[in-house]
């Protein structure tokens, strides 16, 4: 049996569309993980032996504040406006991209076993006071429902997927890259990009017509998306660093490739799922769906 914390239609405004030092659009994986970890750490104040063991992302709606003129041209940032200084003036500012957003988010699970009504009331309060998503201010969501269910049982897996639905959720296909790699020997980054581009043509029908079309590598809505970090460096301590308890490391944005996929085409629950992960060898801290 699992149980599942369901909480539909979260409303985001202004959230983070930087999602990582090389790309712009959906928010990163590690966005949304930090959110509900916050959550976790709140609750587990009342609730000792509450634990989040993964957090499914289903996307419902995405507007980039972004413009452009036409399609052949490049999108510009909406920037957000900061009260001017003291003489008058704009300060000097990094221009950061934002978005609007409704996502549903579906939390496994454990440690709940009484009071469940009271529980829930306690998520909708930190949601409502304690909590920001990606950056973001949440404006409004449904009730959160708390689920218990058979995770073999295709039936109720269906019927949890429904109520996610119209949406997309937000998988990894790292397997894409690897595998593409090994057969070409190119480089990460190429491969993302052949993934990523568009191949446009144009040929002669039968009347001497000039017919363009389009197509992908591979088939599907897939996406750029970061899902960590790598680190750069030895772990140590330098001047002003946030938290002088903890050792810090330099870090880069881990980027791979994800899709958008609908609920209902998912195999089995568990593929809805991200989880943390950390490598101590290789120095990665990511968000996976491919648990070790």
């Amino acid at each position: 049996m699992k149980q599942l914390l369901v909480i539909q239609k979260i409303k985001v405004q202004d959230a983070n569309a930087f999602a990582s030092s090389y790309s712009v659009g959906f928010p990163s994986i590690p966005a949304f993980l930090g959110s509900t970890h916050k959550l976790e750490r709140i609750l587990k104040d009342k609730y000792s032996e509450l634990q989040f063991n993964g957090v499914g992302i289903v996307s419902h709606e995405f507007n980039l504040k972004g413009h452009r003129n036409s399609k052949y041209e490049k999108f510009s940032v909406v920037a957000n406006r900061f009260p001017l200084n003291k003489k008058g003036k704009s300060n000097s500012f990094i221009e950061e991209p934002h978005c609007d957003l409704t996502v549903s988010l579906v939390v496994e699970i454990n440690g709940i076993t009484r009071n469940e009504d009271e529980f829930i009331f306690d998520v909708e309060n930190c949601l409502r006071s304690c909590i920001k998503l990606a950056s973001g201010d949440i404006i409004s969501f449904k009730k959160p429902n708390l689920i218990g269910l058979d995770e073999n049982d295709d039936n109720e897996v269906k019927r949890v997927f429904k109520t996610l639905m119209p949406g997309y959720a937000l998988i990894e296909r790292r397997d894409l890259i690897s595998e593409c790699m090994k057969k070409d020997s190119s480089s990460a980054l190429d491969t993302l990009l052949s993934f990523l581009e568009i191949r446009s043509k144009a040929e002669y029908d039968d009347n001497k017509n000039v017919v363009w079309s389009s197509s992908r590598k591979e088939s599907g809505w897939l996406v750029p998306i970061s899902v960590g970090y790598v680190g750069i460096s030895n772990l140590g301590k330098i001047k002003n660093q946030r938290n002088p308890e903890v050792l810090h490391r330099f870090a880069e944005s881990i980027i791979t490739l994800g899709e958008f996929v609908m609920p209902y085409r998912l195999n089995k629950l568990s593929d809805l799922f991200w989880h943390y992960y950390y490598e101590e060898e290789n120095n990665l801290y990511v968000c996976t769906q491919d648990i070790k």
